[in-house]
C-alpha cells in the first residue's frame, strides 16, 4: 500500500512538472482510490505543486511533500529522493517489528537486493545522462541507503566514480559482480531484474521463511503483471512476436514451460 501510494503522488508530481497533470486521472483507476490513505481524486484535481500538498496535508504524507515543495532548488528528484527515502524506512521498520532471527535477516537481504537493484539502474541512468547535472552523492545519501548490501566503502567509491564503466568495474567487486554484463544485448534494468527473478523462483521454493516466501510471490506477482503489460502493449502496435517475447523478464522455468 505504501509503495502504491508514493508511485501515485511521484506520478503526479511528475506530469506536474512536465506540464500534463491532466494526464494522471486518464491513468488512474478508481480501484486503488478505495483502498488507499490519499485521495486520488484530488490529486488528479491538482494544477500545481501546492495544489497536490494540501490534497496530502491530512495524510502521513503532507508535511513531507511540503519539505520538498520548500526545499532550495526543488526539482522532481527531490520529491522522488525524499519519498523513496521515506518508503525504504517504512520498509526496515516493518521488516524489524514484524519478523525477527533468520527470517528476519533473510527477508532483509531480499528486500536489500531489490532495493539495490533500482539504485544500480539509477546511478548507471545519471552517469550515462545526468553527470555534471546531478551528483552522486545525492543518490546514495544514508537515508536511501539504509538498506543495502553494499558496504559503507562502496558507497563512497560510487559517489566518487566518474563514468559509468568505473561504476562498472566497481560493481565487480560487490554481491552483484555476475549481475551485469557489457558484452549482454540487454539493457542493465532487464539484466537485474531477470537475476532478481530467478533468485525469488529459487526462493519461494527452499525459503524456509514464510515472509521470504511472500516477498518472492510478490515480486514474482509483480513481473508477471509486467510481462502481459508488454504483451499487450507489443499486439496494440503491432510489434513482432520474437520482438515482444525478448523483451518479457523469463526464467528458466518459465523456459521449459513454453
Amino acid at each position: 500500500i505504501t509503495r502504491t501510494e508514493i508511485d501515485q503522488i511521484l506520478r503526479c508530481t511528475l506530469l506536474l512538472f512536465g506540464g500534463r497533470n491532466e494526464e494522471y486521472l486518464l491513468r488512474m483507476h478508481p480501484f486503488l482510490d478505495k483502498h488507499l490513505s490519499i485521495d486520488l481524486y484530488a490529486l488528479a484535481r491538482a494544477n500545481s505543486l501546492e495544489e497536490v500538498a494540501r490534497a496530502l496535508d491530512a495524510t502521513g504524507y503532507g508535511k513531507l511533500y511540503r519539505s520538498c515543495l520548500y526545499a532550495e532548488n526543488s526539482s522532481y528528484l527531490t520529491f522522488e529522493q525524499a519519498f523513496e527515502a521515506h518508503f525504504t524506512s517504512v520498509v526496515k521498520k516493518l521488516v524489524k517489528k514484524c519478523f525477527s532471527g533468520a527470517e528476519e535477516k533473510a527477508l532483509h537481504d531480499l528486500i536489500c537486493r531489490s532495493l539495490d537493484c533500482k539504485r544500480i539502474e539509477t546511478i548507471l541512468r545519471t552517469l550515462k545522462y545526468y553527470r555534471g547535472d546531478l551528483l552522486l552523492e545525492s543518490l546514495i545519501s544514508p537515508a536511501l541507503t539504509s538498506m543495502t548490501l553494499f558496504t559503507e566503502a562502496q558507497l563512497r567509491q560510487f559517489a566518487a566514480c566518474e563514468d559509468e564503466a568505473q561504476f562498472r568495474r566497481l560493481l565487480k567487486r560487490t554481491p552483484y559482480g555476475d549481475w551485469l554484463s557489457q558484452s549482454s544485448g540487454d539493457s542493465p534494468e532487464f539484466q537485474l531484474q531477470t537475476h532478481l527473478i530467478a533468485l525469488c523462483r529459487k526462493q519461494i521454493r527452499f525459503s524456509v521463511h514464510p515472509g521470504v516466501v511472500m516477498f518472492c510471490y510478490l515480486l514474482l506477482a509483480q513481473n508477471e503483471n509486467n510481462n502481459l503489460i508488454r504483451i499487450i502493449e507489443g499486439i496494440k502496435f503491432n510489434v513482432p512476436a520474437s520482438v515482444i517475447r525478448a523483451h518479457l523478464i523469463l526464467t528458466q522455468d518459465d523456459e521449459n514451460g513454453r
